[in-house]
């Protein structure tokens, strides 16, 4: 989790198969979800990561 300077939000990274997984099994978890207003944005990979699931380099 990352808070920006000066700013009163926090930036976190999760991973999910899919955005109702994030929801359900990690997001929803959060002790102060009720009081939380979240943006979904969904990443791709960097073409670099060797750990990239389609074997690419």
């Amino acid at each position: 989790m990352w808070r920006p300077v000066g700013e009163l939000r926090s930036i976190g990274v999760w991973r999910a198969a899919d955005e109702e997984e994030l929801h359900e099994k990690v997001l929803g978890t959060l002790p102060l979800r009720p009081w939380m207003t979240l943006t979904v944005t969904p990443l791709e990979s960097h073409p670099n990561d060797p750990a990239r699931a389609d074997g690419a380099r």
